[in-house]
């Protein structure tokens, strides 16, 4: 990396501006877009180390998200186990067990809303490309670590201030989890970075004298089709 064009960046952009210019394009957005649609392919997979057994679960739905993307609205389309669609009971078992899997968790405070700004410590820690475009790497670090927080990386375009991927982990870690990996990335749909793919990958142990548990969780969520209510004053 040439530390020294980092550092003739910095003096003409400056750290702090470099954030402020990201929730700037951020507020931007939110006074544009009033709502957003879009398809989501979800697949949560759950393998017993121990045993070798591994169960799959998923489903396909319609997310609608309000202003800002802080409140949503999740239409089923398909449930699925292990291949087989569900229905009827089945399906609603397997709905239900999604949920307490996370699948539409609303109450984290993730980093780059604007109303989550000063939850979160950011800074400007070093420059590359993502998506074949030169970018800002991002750290941010809660300031208040909680289990609704997560610290990691953003990658921020550096002509448009747009966050083009995240690398993240929960701010508090179960002591079970001996290994995580969590990434967003965003894509163009209609000339707006939206996020487009979510991958996590964890690896859980539980061991008392003897291991009682071995288990890795493997989850993939891909979105597209996106349609956007813009605002009527724009």
């Amino acid at each position: 990396m040439n530390w020294v064009l980092l550092l003739l960046a910095f003096a003409s952009n400056g750290e702090g501006t470099v954030i402020d210019r990201v929730f700037d394009r951020l507020a931007e957005k939110d006074r544009r877009i009033a709502g957003v649609s879009y398809f989501a392919v979800y697949r949560y997979e759950e393998q017993d180390l121990k045993t070798g057994k591994a169960g799959v679960l998923g489903c396909t739905r319609r997310v609608t998200w309000e202003r800002g993307g802080r409140r949503q609205e999740h239409e089923f389309l398909t449930v699925s186990s292990n291949g087989r669609e569900l229905a009827g009971r089945e399906r609603e078992r397997g709905i239900a067990d999604l949920r307490r899997k996370g699948l539409m968790a609303t109450d984290s405070r993730m980093p780059f809303f604007t109303d989550t700004r000063e939850d979160y410590d950011y800074e400007v820690i070093a420059s590359g490309t993502c998506h074949g475009r030169d970018v800002w790497i991002v750290g941010f670090e809660p300031r208040s670590p909680s289990g609704r927080t997560v610290r990691g990386r953003a990658w921020v375009l550096k002509d448009s201030f747009d966050v083009v991927r995240m690398s993240f982990l929960p701010a508090r870690l179960p002591f079970v989890v001996t290994d995580a990996s969590m990434v967003l990335d965003y894509g163009l749909a209609d000339g707006i970075w939206v996020p487009v793919r979510f991958d996590m990958s964890m690896d859980l142990m539980l061991k008392v004298l003897v291991e009682l548990m071995r288990r890795r969780i493997v989850i993939e969520d891909l979105y597209s089709d996106h349609v956007f209510s813009l605002d009527a004053g724009e």
